[in-house]
């Protein structure tokens, strides 16, 4: 496990490529470091196999490994996102700000459970909204 900052380095480098490249002071300003501290993350990620650097490392694209791994983190957080907005009535801004949190130490066991809640929805949709109507309306207060 590579660690918060250093899972958030590589999604945000996937977030702010242009084509297969990024500028490391681009990744530096979207997660509110300094460049200093995104040189170090670039020199780690480096040395793992995750980023290849060109121009001195201001130029940085993920390798094939580092891809995945920025892909993997980023579907947690959208899963747990969506999870946590469409079914529990979380609020978008915090629902974000907790899948962001929750994407870096969810257990794979945890993060299937929510895959098969979501399987079992597409499923029998009609089914699930006889009860899914009534307990949106007790947790969220609004009519489905």
């Amino acid at each position: 496990m590579l660690g918060e900052n250093l899972e958030d380095f590589l999604e945000a480098t996937l977030s702010s490529s242009e084509g297969e490249w990024a500028s490391t002071d681009t990744v530096a300003k979207y997660l509110g470091i300094k460049l200093h501290s995104a040189y170090v993350s670039v020199r780690k990620l480096s040395e793992m196999g995750f980023i290849k650097t060109k121009d001195k490392a201001a130029k940085i694209a993920l390798t094939e490994i580092g891809l995945k791994l920025a892909n993997a983190v980023t579907g947690k957080h959208d899963l747990i996102k969506r999870f946590l907005t469409n079914f529990l009535c979380v609020p978008e801004g915090v629902a974000d700000e907790d899948a962001h949190h929750m994407e870096h130490i969810i257990s794979d066991e945890s993060l299937e459970k929510i895959l098969q809640f979501f399987e079992f929805v597409e499923k029998d949709p009609d089914d699930f909204m006889k009860w899914f109507s009534k307990y949106k309306t007790f947790v969220c207060k609004v009519k489905v």
